[in-house]
């Protein structure tokens, strides 16, 4: 929730741009006619003061942050740079000088003689001395804080482009996943009504239930896990429907709390072991498969039994699922998530925990 507060505001301030430097230089007026009449004790000839120099503050901040740096100073013509600077700091000092001269103290002065405008510009040395260190010193800090600005919407913008690339990547692997997962089962049921098995229709029953959470609920961010665990319950029942009563599946359940989990990733990993080892058995397959979970943390295991086919064979075959659930963990829980693939004499297992935080 604040990250997501975090990132309206940054756009809101990026859409904007208007109003961040409005925000600036009344912010600007406010704070040093504060210190001014903290210093002083007059309110009004600190607020004429600062209103009346504001566009000599702004010809010298713009001129130089959004025209002399970027068109010559980041393409490194410091000699014309260093020219236009001096320039810019002539005329910006001499402005104010003209504004505070002409506009400012003749409402709270009667006691001055004022300078000719030729006086003020015939004098850079009163210029330089005076008039530039308290204009650039607000030149100093508008560039700061554009600096910090730009730098967080950059920042900002950037991981955007890479919350939107994983997601445009995770996508593209769930509809990779899909298909493969449909293929898988589509083959169980074409082996049931090629042997004409009366229990052909609780299959489709089944499998409507899988393909209505596949294409429906699996675009959801994160499900619960008694979601998923139901859909593996129905997957094993079509797998235990297939092969009978050699198939020894083992599933213990003591998940508790209200785990959510990213969905499909449970079932293909559950996919896998039946594909890749229990189809692949000669005889006696098994599928051992542990869960226990609270709300912060998930522990999964499970164990198949190993394939007669050559390891090569059987790695290859693994394709896509196996890489699928591998890089939609790194891309939805990175950093927060264990997985170990262990091969055995006779079996296969895997494990995986899963921080929800």
């Amino acid at each position: 929730m604040q990250m997501k507060l975090e990132s309206k505001w940054i756009n809101f301030v990026a859409e904007r741009r208007w109003l961040t430097h409005l925000i600036f230089w009344v912010g600007f007026v406010f704070i040093f006619s504060v210190f001014e009449i903290l210093n002083t004790g007059q309110y009004l000839p600190a607020v004429i003061k600062y209103v009346s120099m504001l566009p000599a503050y702004c010809l010298a901040a713009y001129s130089l942050v959004y025209f002399l740096i970027p068109k010559y100073f980041s393409k490194r013509k410091y000699v014309i740079f260093s020219f236009l600077f001096v320039l810019s700091v002539y005329l910006s000092t001499a402005l104010a000088r003209w504004s505070r001269v002409y506009l400012a103290e003749p409402y709270f002065r009667t006691d001055f003689t004022q300078e000719s405008i030729l006086e003020i510009l015939t004098d850079p040395l009163y210029l330089l001395t005076i008039y530039f260190p308290a204009v650039y010193l607000i030149v100093y800090i508008f560039f700061t804080l554009k600096f910090l600005k730009d730098k967080v919407v950059q920042s900002h913008q950037l991981e955007v482009l890479k919350n939107e690339k994983a997601q445009a990547e995770l996508r593209f692997l769930k509809s990779q996943l899909h298909p493969h997962f449909l293929f898988n089962t589509l083959n169980n049921l074409y082996s049931l009504t090629q042997e004409q098995s009366p229990e052909a229709p609780e299959v489709v029953m089944r499998l409507s239930e899988i393909l209505d959470y596949m294409l429906y609920q699996s675009t959801d961010e994160k499900v619960t896990l008694q979601k998923e665990l139901s859909v593996i319950s129905n997957y094993i029942d079509l797998e235990k429907l297939r092969y009978g009563e050699k198939l020894k599946v083992n599933f213990s359940n003591t998940a508790n709390g209200d785990f959510k989990i990213a969905p499909m990733i449970l079932l293909s990993i559950v996919e896998n072991a039946f594909k890749h080892g229990v189809s692949k058995a000669i005889k006696d397959p098994w599928v051992s498969i542990s869960i226990n979970a609270d709300e912060s943390q998930l522990d999964f295991s499970i164990e198949n039994c190993k394939s007669q086919t050559s390891q090569e064979e059987n790695d290859a075959k693994r394709g896509i699922g196996s890489f699928n659930i591998k890089r939609q963990l790194e891309l939805i829980y990175p950093n927060r998530y264990t997985l170990d693939v262990t091969e055995k004499d006779k079996s296969y297992a895997v494990h995986l925990k899963i921080e929800s935080k």
